[in-house]
Formats: structure tokens, C-alpha cells, sequence
């Protein structure tokens, strides 16, 4: 009877060696240029001739600028944790879904809700109007965790 380590020893290696990379890791970071912004709309109009104009000297009315309120730039968000009934999650989801199911079909998180109902909420009332309307719901009057 042989030993199982002399065993194998005997058999060699069965696994293949991995292969050095093909392409070696950068040793100095890639520099992208700026994206380039699109030209506003008047300004590729102007540029094109307006051969189906009668009269080239003719005033063109003004376009009026969209009614439609625009939206605010991205900013960095920030992770918080927010604690909600199970009544609130159900409703949240129940708008995810209804996104998903819609045409078009858009995308809804259940963050994008929870800071359109801040927006919200910011727009109707002051901070001491929120604070008045909670303070009956507060189960205690003091602050921080339970001390035993």
C-alpha cells in the first residue's frame, strides 16, 4: 500500500495555469475630453438657408420660451435610512409597478416618490407647520434610545 500524499505527488498538477493578462493594467488614468453641449435650436436655424421664404427680410415672430418648468440639475444624493409602515411600503411599490406597466413604461423608484413627496411637502408647508402636525402623533417627549 502506497501513502495518499505520495499518491498524488504521482498524479502532478491537474489544474492549468491562468494565463498573464492580455492587456496589462493602465498605469496612468485616461483622460476624456469634455462632452461638448448641443448648439440651442435658434442657432441651427439661423444657419440654414430659408429658401421657401418669399421675402428674406420679412420679421419672424419670437418663439416663446416652454411653459414647462424645468428640471432641476442632478446633484449628489445622499444614502439615508427612512423607516416606513407597511401600509406606505405597499403604496410605494404599488407605484413602481404601475410605472412598469404603463405606456411608455417609466422607470419609478421609491426614491424618486419620497423626494417628490418632499418637494412637495417643502412647497405647502413651513417647517414649524410640520412640526406642530406631528408632535400629538410622538409616542414619547424625549430624545435618543430607551435606557434601561
Amino acid at each position: 500500500m502506497t501513502d495518499g500524499l505520495s499518491q498524488l505527488a504521482q498524479r502532478g498538477r491537474r489544474t492549468r495555469d491562468i494565463p498573464p493578462p492580455r492587456n496589462p493594467a493602465r498605469t496612468a488614468p485616461v483622460q476624456l475630453a469634455p462632452a461638448q453641449p448641443a448648439p440651442p435650436p435658434e442657432a441651427t436655424e439661423a444657419a440654414e438657408p430659408q429658401s421657401s421664404s418669399p421675402t428674406p427680410n420679412v420679421d419672424q415672430p419670437a418663439q416663446q420660451p416652454d411653459a414647462t418648468p424645468r428640471a432641476k440639475p442632478k446633484t449628489d444624493l445622499k444614502v439615508v435610512t427612512v423607516y416606513l409602515e407597511q401600509d406606505d411600503d405597499s403604496f410605494l411599490e404599488t407605484i413602481t409597478h404601475t410605472g412598469r406597466t404603463s405606456q411608455p413604461k417609466t422607470a419609478i423608484s421609491r426614491s424618486a416618490v419620497v423626494r417628490l413627496a418632499l418637494e412637495r411637502l417643502h412647497a405647502q408647508m413651513s417647517p414649524e407647520q410640520i412640526v406642530d402636525e406631528l408632535r400629538p402623533r410622538g409616542d414619547s417627549t424625549t430624545t435618543g434610545r430607551k435606557r434601561r
